[in-house]
This record gives C-alpha cells, structure tokens and sequence, in this order.
C-alpha cells in the first residue's frame, strides 16, 4: 500500500526553494499489538479521568490548569493564554543552515525519522540535491518549527530518498560521563579471546529483516485463536472521525536559484523565484500513539 503524506510545505537551501511532501517512516499501529482497557462487565473501552486527592472527587478538563514542578510538590501554574504566547509561528519551510559530516551526527542526537518525497514542481531540485548530498558524504542541518516549537533537523540522502531526523537539543542529551562505569584493566589474552568471538559472529551488514519479534508473533497467534472460536466484544459506544487540509507550493527555476545563492546577483536572485496559483496539497492525519500528524505548518 501507498505511503500517505502526513505534511506539505517545502525544504531551502539559499535561494533554491524545493516543494516536498512528508512521510512517516514508521508502519503505526498496523505494526504493533497493543491493547485497551475494558470494562470486564460489558466489554466497553473505558474512559480516563482526572482525579484530584484533595476533594477526594474526579474533575472535569474544564477545571483543569497546567503547572510546572519547580521543586518537590511546587508548581507554577500557567493559563492556555499564556503558554500560547511562548510558542513560536510555525513555518512551511524547512530551512537548511548547513551541511555537516555524516558521521559527525551522534547517534544519540537522532530521534523521530520521516523521508521527505518532492511535491509538484519540485522533482529536479530535490534529484540535484539528493545526488550532491550522496557525492559530498555530507547531511544537511536545518531548522524548522510547528506545533509551536522550534526543532534542529539533520537531512540525509538514503538512495534516491531524503530522509529526515528531528535531532535533541544538546541539553536534552545525558552525556556518557554521567554514566557510572568503574575502569577496569585487561589483559591482552582477554582482549584476542573476545576479538576472535567477534569475527565468528562477524557479518557484512545489518540485515533487519532477519529479526522477528517473538512476543509480537505469540500475541498475534493469541488473539487469531480466540478471535476464531468467537471470543469478541463490541463496544456500542461512539464514532471517532478524521480532517483533511490544504496547502501551497511554488515552481523554481533551479540552475539561476543555484547561481544567485553562489552570488549571481540581484538579477539571478530575481529570475529565481516564480509563483504559481496555489494548489491544494493533501494533508493526512497519522495516528501514531497520539492524535495527528507532524507538519511543516503544524509541528517533529
């Protein structure tokens, strides 16, 4: 089945602007076996509540405010109007600072994946910079915000595909330091004896579709089985429905873009850039754990 976009908007380097559409890289929920709660009486999937120990009674979210822990058992309250004001305005392009050495990305900084597809009018700029990215070993380090919050992306070329990694923040990274490891010396008997295990167990590449997950297959088998002798529960309770939205891109003329942002001049600089009468990009909602989809406009 075709992948669906979960986001529109475009990906810039100097004057060049490249049409693209967001995907996510992860199957969802079509891949996992995960549960709900019940009601064992009836069957019906229960709703969570909000429960305040002080008056000993459930709440609603309409007396609900947010608060930050400044220290053990103190917050600071804070209205919706106010968090509002610390977001930043999302924007629909995502923007690219630099380009750095692949392997100079830590591994530890990678989190949340999605490849980036072109849009309408965007195929020969994102083929350009795909086959340059390839032949310099670099990725691309970008800047993009949604959601109401900024994020520091790294772009790379994965055969003919962009894919592209929401990174952390440095403060949000434990340095390995922080982790208690006692030094210990070794021999280098020790150290030929484990090398020798390693190249036995040696291979050529990582090959993920060799695993499989067995509690995933086992929890599979379970529910087939009591699927097939009938034991099934409906819930008659409430629809849950989706949304669509639109969006807009442009066309480029790629070789003056490349040219002005070398320093072609005012002229290049001008001829670059063309507009087009807007188009309706389709804009899908992914379910991922949570309500909807990452966006250019709206969120990583």
């Amino acid at each position: 089945m075709a992948a669906r976009a979960i986001s529109s908007g475009s990906l810039s380097f100097g004057l060049v602007n490249v049409p693209i559409k967001m995907y996510s890289t992860s199957r969802g929920r079509a891949a996992q076996v995960s549960f709900h709660w019940l009601h064992k009486a009836c069957g019906t999937r229960v709703k969570q509540q909000y429960y305040c120990p002080k008056h000993e009674r459930a709440v609603g979210r309409d007396e609900l405010v947010r608060g930050y822990e400044v220290s053990k058992g103190k917050y600071v309250p804070l209205s919706e109007e106010e968090i509002q004001e610390t977001k930043i305005a999302a924007r629909e392009s995502i923007d690219i600072l630099s380009f750095v050495p692949t392997e100079s990305v830590d591994v530890l900084y990678l989190e949340h994946a999605y490849y980036l597809a072109p849009d309408k009018g965007g195929s020969k700029g994102y083929a350009v910079l795909v086959e340059a990215m390839r032949r310099s070993g670099r990725v691309a380090i970008a800047r993009y915000a949604a959601r109401g919050d900024e994020h520091i992306v790294s772009v790379r070329a994965d055969g003919d595909v962009l894919v592209m990694h929401q990174l952390r923040y440095a403060d949000e990274v434990r340095p390995p330091d922080e982790v208690p490891v006692a030094k210990q010396k070794v021999s280098e008997r020790e150290l030929e004896l484990a090398q020798k295990l390693i190249e036995q167990t040696a291979e050529d590449e990582f090959d993920p579709a060799a695993f499989e997950d067995e509690a995933k297959t086992r929890k599979k088998a379970l529910i087939a089985r009591k699927s097939a002798i009938g034991e099934v529960v409906e819930d008659e309770t409430g629809k849950r429905a989706g949304a669509t939205a639109g969006g807009e891109g442009k066309v480029i003329d790629l070789m003056e873009a490349l040219k002005a942002s070398l320093g072609g001049g005012a002229k290049a600089a001008a001829k670059a850039t063309t507009t087009r009468k807007p188009a309706r990009a389709a804009r899908a909602r992914t379910r991922s754990g949570t309500r909807g989809g990452r966006s250019t406009t709206a969120r990583a």
